[in-house]
This record gives structure tokens, sequence and C-alpha cells, in this order.
């Protein structure tokens, strides 16, 4: 992976989470547009026909994002309830922290990397997304409407293509980095408790006082 991709997701990542935070919409790389001069020379018989295709495709392009969508929204509870049960165990880095202060530092740097996850998976559910959308009404009392409906369409399918491809991209950056925080926060964990607590009792000191000595 080049460089400017890597630059690329990064943005789309960053402004996802944006997008989860101040309403904006998701940033997408440039992308050449899809070339409709064929639809003028396309013979009015098939127009119908490849209208249908198109059709399909931005059906099942819409689809794919609301999956996409469903899945950042499993993601999102079942690391939240990860980092719950992570936080159960919390007394014990607390205890071993005077012997050995890194299972609390690793555990506070996987708590700081999941929580970065947990909004990116937010932004994907919720954040601002570019959907192609179709409106017949724009183009019906055209003399040749279906030919700009067969346009609309190629020109929809895109738009939704690159968005849900845009947002399966995001949600695997969201998937790797949310793994990393949990490795973090287990490997913490198996840390904190390979490390003996001192069992041994405080001592405990007991002032007698001596009654004075009666004159």
């Amino acid at each position: 992976m080049s460089m400017a991709e890597l630059r690329d997701e990064a943005r789309m990542v960053a402004s996802t989470v944006a997008g989860l935070l101040f309403g904006r919409t998701v940033w997408l790389p440039e992308e050449e547009a899809p070339d409709t001069k064929w639809i003028d020379g396309t013979h009015k018989r098939n127009i119908t026909v490849i209208r249908d295709i198109y059709q399909d495709r931005l059906k099942s392009e819409s689809e794919g994002v609301e999956s996409v969508r469903r899945r950042a929204e499993f993601a999102l509870t079942a690391i939240v309830a990860a980092v719950g049960l992570s936080a159960g165990a919390f007394e014990r880095l607390w205890a071993v922290t005077p012997d050995s202060p890194w299972p609390l530092i690793i555990w506070t740097i996987g708590v700081l990397i999941v929580v970065l996850s947990i909004l990116i998976f937010g932004g994907v559910a919720v954040s601002k997304k570019v959907l192609g959308v179709v409106d017949v009404k724009e183009f019906a009392h055209l003399k040749d409407g279906q030919r700009e409906e067969l346009r609309q369409y190629v020109w929809a399918a895109y738009v939704t293509s690159r968005t849900r491809r845009a947002m399966v991209t995001v949600f695997r950056d969201g998937f790797l980095i949310a793994l990393l925080g949990l490795a973090l926060l287990a490997v913490a964990h198996a840390v904190s408790w390979a490390v003996p607590l001192d069992d041994t009792p405080a001592p405990v000191v007991v002032n007698i006082i001596s009654p004075s000595p009666t004159p």
C-alpha cells in the first residue's frame, strides 16, 4: 500500500469520527466519474434492459451500505461489553501497581485505542454518507427521458458503490484498531495476574498506655 493510499485511509477514518462528533459528511478520495456518453449511442430498445441492470445494482449497493452499518453497530456493542468486562478486573491491576506499574500503563493505552475504535464504529453507523438517488420526476417530461433516467441510475450506482467501499475500508481499519486495543487489555490483565501480590499482613502497632502509678 502506497503512502497516498495510507493517507487517504487515515483521512477517511478521521472524517468518519468527525462525522460522529460534529455531523460532518465523510470524506471520500478523488475517483474518476463513470463515462455515460455511451448511453447516447445505445439503441432505444436496449435502454430499459440496461436501466433494470443498474437499478438492481443500485439496490444491491444500498443494501451493502446498510449491511456495513449493521455490522458496525454490532461491533460497537461487542467492544463496549469487552471494555466493561475489562474494567471489572481493574481492581487487580490497581493492586499490583505498587510492585509493577506496567499492567496499568498497558491497560490505559489499550483503553485509549479501544475508545478510538468505538468512535470509528459509531461514525460508520451514524455519520452522514453520500448516497445516489434517482428522482424520475425530474426528467419524466423530457422527450428522451429514458436515456436520462439510465444516466441517473449509472451515476447513482457509482456514488453509492463509492460510499460502500469507503465504509468497508473504514470498518476494516476500525476492526484492526479494536483488535490491537483488546490485545493490549488482555496483555495487561495477564501481566497483572503474573505479578505476585505481597499477602503478608502489615504489622499492627499497638500502643499500650500503662496506668500511672498510684502515689
